[in-house]
C-alpha cells in the first residue's frame, strides 16, 4: 500500500487500551464550523450556553424538561448529548471529529472534566482535548448525524476509525479520492477477507464464530429470486448454498415496516445506483437452520429450513419491490403470515406504495436497470446457526449496537432464547400475547414503572433503562444452579405447579402469584406471563372505572387527578402516584381481592396521594431531578416535608397495618404557604360532582389548611 504521506501518527495511539475508554463522534459546529478554532485552543465544546452549567441538572429528563421550557421544543438526542458530555465523558477518552455523514477531521483525547465557560460568546460547555491527527478522511459508511455519540459499544466503527490514523497494515485499502487531501475507506471486493470481513458483527464474537456460525454475503437476486446464498465460507473454499428455504418464524414480530420506510429504502437504493456504487449493502440477515420431521420427504434438502431471526423487514420489503419490478413467482412470498393487524395491512399497503411510485416512471429502460442493480448489487450480510441459542445472541449483539429496537424488544428476544424446550404452539401462543399488548404501553411498563420501581426499593437513583442494563430483567435462567437460583426457581415452580393442579379448584383457594416486583425474574416463558401480569395490574390501576378491574374503582381522589394531565410535573408526580399502588398491590393484594383487601388499599390510596402530591404542592417546577431528590430523601429546599423513599418501605413492611402504622408516623401536614396554593383561590371548586383540585383533599385529611 502507498503512504499518502497525509496522515502523522503519535506512536502511543495503539497503547490506548483501557477497558474503560469510551470513543466518541462529535461534530464541532454546524457543519464543522468551528473545527480550526477548537483545534487551535485544544478544545471541544458545545452549544446551548443558556442552560448554565451541566453541572447542576441531575438527569438527562431534567435537561430535557429545560430545552422544552426555554426553546418550546426538546429533543431526546439533545438531552442525551449535554448529559453524556458533562458526566459520562471522562478523561483519556478518545474524541473523533466528523464533518457531516461520512467524513472524519481529526482525532484528539479528551484531557479535562467539564466546566462552564462564561468568558466565551457561545459554546461555553467545554473540555480540554488533546487534538492529536488533523486531516481529511471520507468513509464508506454512514456515521451519526448528531452532535455527540457514544460509539463504545460498535467495535466494528470503532476499528474502523482507529484503522484510520493505524500505521499497521489492514484488510482495508486506502486509495486516493479525486478531491485533493482526501482519502477513501472501502473494504477489498475481490478476496475472501473483503467478503467476509461482515460489517457490523461484534468483534468479542468473532472467537466463535468460526466454531458456530457460517458466513457469507448474497444479492438480493439470488436470495429472493434464486433462493440460494451467493457466498459462504465452507471451510477454505468460497461457494453458493442453494436450495434454501427462507421461512419466517411463528415467533417473529409483525411486518411493521410502512409505506415510508419502503419508500425510503428505495430512495437509498436509487442513491446508491446515481452514485455508481459497486456494491451496496443493505444490512445483516440472521439465520437458524433447523431440520423438520416431514415423514413424506423426498429429499434430505426437504427437511431443512432457514428461519429469519433478524432481517425479516428488509427481507420482505425487498420481496415486494421486486414483485413490482418483475412480476414473477417468488417462493418466500408464498407462505403464509400469523394472523396480525400489521401483516394484514403493511404486506398489501407497501406493495401498492412501491407500485404506484414505480409505476409514474415511464422510461423501461430506467426500471431495467434499477431491477439489474438491486439484483446484482445490493447485498446482505448473511450469519447462519444450527443453533437457535446462538441465533438470538448474535441477533442481540446486533441490536444492541445501535438499530432501533426498545430494551423490552431485546428482552423479548433473549427470553425466547430460554424457551428452546417450549414447544412451537406454546411458543406461537406466547409471542401473540406479547404483540397484541400495545407496544408503547409495553415499553413505558419497562422503562417507567417496572424498572424505577426495581431500583428504588433497594435504594438506587434509577436513570434510564436502556440495552445496557436490562440485565436486571433477564433474570435467572435454566442452567442457574446456585442456591439463590435454586430458591427463586423453585418457589416459582412450586406457585406454577399449584396453580395447574385441581387443588385450587378443590379447596376453592384463588391461584399464587409466582411474581414479585423486588425479585428475580425467571427467565423464559415465567417472563412473558411476568409481563402480562404487571401489564394488567398497571392497566387496572389507571382504570378508575366503576365496574371494570379490581383494584381502583370510581375513586374520588383519583377522579380529580385525572384532571391533572398535561405538564411535566403532573406526570412526573402521577407516576410516583401510581408506581406506589402498583408495588402495594404487587405486595398485598391477590388477584381477586377481598373487602378487606380493598379496606386497606383504599386507606393506602389516600397516604400514597399525601405523599406523591406534597412533592407537587410544595415545588412549582417539578423535574426529574427534583422527583429524584425527593424519593431518595435529599432535597435541596428547605422545610420540605414528606421526601422519603415510600417504596422501600412498601417493600420493608409484612402486612398492610404495619405499612400503614409506618405511614402515619412518617407522613406530615403541609406547611400552610405552599407553591400551589394562591391566595383566594377555592379548593373546595367542583366540576360534574368532581373536585378540581388537589389540595381540597389535603384539606379534607388534615394534611394541610390554608392561611
Amino acid at each position: 500500500m502507498e503512504d499518502t504521506g497525509k496522515l502523522t501518527l503519535e506512536p502511543d495511539f495503539e497503547n490506548n487500551t483501557d477497558e474503560d475508554t469510551h470513543y466518541w463522534l462529535y461534530s464541532p459546529g454546524e457543519q464543522a464550523d468551528m473545527w480550526e478554532e477548537f483545534y487551535e485552543q485544544g478544545i471541544m465544546a458545545i452549544g446551548w450556553y443558556d442552560l448554565g452549567s451541566l453541572n447542576k441538572y441531575g438527569s438527562k429528563q431534567e435537561i430535557k424538561d429545560r430545552l422544552q421550557e426555554l426553546y418550546g421544543t426538546s429533543s431526546k438526542n439533545d438531552a442525551l448529548a449535554l448529559w453524556e458530555f458533562c458526566n459520562v465523558m471522562e478523561e483519556g477518552d478518545i474524541v473523533f471529529v466528523k464533518r457531516g455523514r461520512s467524513e472524519i477531521l481529526g482525532r484528539g483525547v479528551v484531557i479535562s472534566d467539564y466546566f462552564f465557560d462564561r468568558q466565551r460568546k457561545e459554546y461555553r460547555n467545554v473540555r480540554k482535548v488533546k487534538w492529536e491527527v488533523k486531516g481529511n478522511w471520507l468513509v464508506d459508511r454512514v456515521l451519526a448525524l448528531k452532535t455527540l455519540t457514544d460509539i463504545t459499544w460498535y467495535e466494528d466503527q470503532v476499528d474502523m476509525l482507529e484503522q484510520l490514523f493505524s500505521k499497521e497494515e489492514s484488510d482495508v485499502s486506502v486509495s486516493e479520492d479525486t478531491e485533493e487531501g482526501s482519502v477513501y475507506l472501502q473494504a477489498e471486493q475481490d478476496t475472501t477477507q473483503g467478503y467476509f470481513a461482515a460489517p457490523d458483527t461484534e468483534e468479542d464474537y468473532s472467537t466463535s464464530v468460526n466454531k458456530s456460525l457460517t458466513l457469507g454475503i448474497t444479492t438480493i437476486g439470488d436470495l429472493l429470486l434464486e433462493n440460494k446464498i451467493s457466498k459462504i465460507k465452507k471451510g477454505e473454499k468460497i461457494v453458493s448454498l442453494d436450495n434454501i428455504k427462507l421461512k419466517i418464524p411463528v415467533y417473529q414480530r409483525p411486518y411493521k415496516w410502512t409505506a415510508k420506510n419502503a419508500n425510503q429504502l428505495l430512495d437509498d437504493i436509487e442513491e446508491a445506483l446515481k452514485a455508481n456504487k459497486e456494491v451496496y449493502r443493505v444490512g445483516t440477515l440472521i439465520l437458524h437452520k433447523e431440520k423438520i420431521d416431514k415423514k413424506s420427504s423426498s429429499t434430505g434438502s426437504d427437511n431443512i429450513i432457514y428461519n429469519i431471526v433478524d432481517g425479516q423487514q428488509r427481507t420482505i420489503t425487498f420481496s415486494l419491490l421486486l414483485k413490482v419490478l418483475q412480476d414473477v413467482p417468488i417462493a418466500f412470498l408464498q407462505q403464509k403470515l400469523a394472523y396480525n393487524a400489521f401483516n394484514l395491512q403493511n404486506v398489501t399497503k407497501n406493495y401498492y406504495a412501491l407500485k404506484l411510485r414505480l409505476d409514474k416512471v415511464k422510461d423501461e429502460k430506467e426500471k431495467e436497470e434499477l431491477l439489474t442493480y438491486i439484483k446484482n448489487q445490493c447485498e446482505l450480510i448473511v450469519v447462519i446457526t444450527e443453533d437457535p441459542s446462538d441465533a438470538f445472541q448474535f441477533f442481540d449483539s446486533q441490536n444492541a449496537r445501535g438499530k432501533a429496537l426498545y430494551p423490552h424488544d431485546l428482552l423479548k428476544a433473549f427470553h425466547l432464547r430460554e424457551m428452546s424446550d417450549v414447544d412451537a404452539t406454546e411458543t406461537e401462543s406466547v409471542v401473540k400475547i406479547w404483540e397484541n399488548l400495545n407496544q408503547k404501553e409495553l415499553a413505558v411498563l419497562f422503562k417507567e414503572y417496572l424498572y424505577r420501581l426495581k431500583e428504588w426499593v433497594k435504594g438506587n437513583r434509577p436513570d434510564e433503562l436502556t440495552e445496557h442494563n436490562i440485565d436486571i430483567f433477564k433474570g435467572i435462567t435454566a442452567k442457574d444452579k446456585h442456591p439463590f437460583a435454586q430458591f427463586y426457581k423453585g418457589a416459582f415452580a412450586y406457585a406454577d405447579d399449584l396453580n395447574r393442579s385441581h387443588a385450587m379448584f378443590v379447596t376453592g383457594n384463588q391461584k399464587l402469584t409466582p411474581f414479585q416486583i423486588n425479585a428475580p425474574v425467571i427467565a423464559g416463558k415465567p417472563f412473558f406471563d411476568f409481563t402480562k401480569h404487571y401489564f394488567d395490574i398497571l392497566a387496572d390501576i389507571q382504570n378508575n372505572d366503576k365496574y371494570e378491574g379490581y383494584f381502583i374503582n370510581d375513586n374520588e381522589i383519583v377522579k380529580t387527578l385525572d384532571l391533572y394531565k398535561n405538564g411535566t410535573g403532573n406526570r412526573i408526580t402521577r407516576l410516583l402516584f401510581d408506581t406506589a399502588i402498583l408495588l402495594y398491590v404487587d405486595r398485598f393484594c391477590p388477584n381477586i381481592p377481598t373487602k378487606s383487601d380493598l379496606d386497606y388499599l383504599d386507606q393506602f390510596v389516600i397516604y400514597a396521594f399525601i405523599w406523591a402530591y406534597s412533592l407537587r404542592a410544595q415545588y412549582k417546577n417539578v423535574g426529574w431531578l427534583v422527583a429524584q431528590n425527593y424519593v431518595m430523601e435529599t432535597v435541596s429546599k428547605d422545610n420540605v416535608v414528606n421526601g422519603f423513599n415510600i417504596y422501600k418501605i412498601i417493600s420493608d413492611s409484612d402486612t398492610p397495618s404495619s405499612l400503614l402504622s409506618k405511614l402515619v408516623r412518617k407522613i406530615n401536614p403541609l406547611p400552610k404557604d405552599v407553591a400551589a396554593y394562591k391566595n383566594n383561590m377555592d379548593i373546595d371548586a367542583k366540576e360534574d360532582e368532581i373536585y378540581t383540585h388537589y389540595l381540597h383533599y389535603f384539606k379534607q385529611y388534615n394534611y394541610w389548611q390554608p392561611k
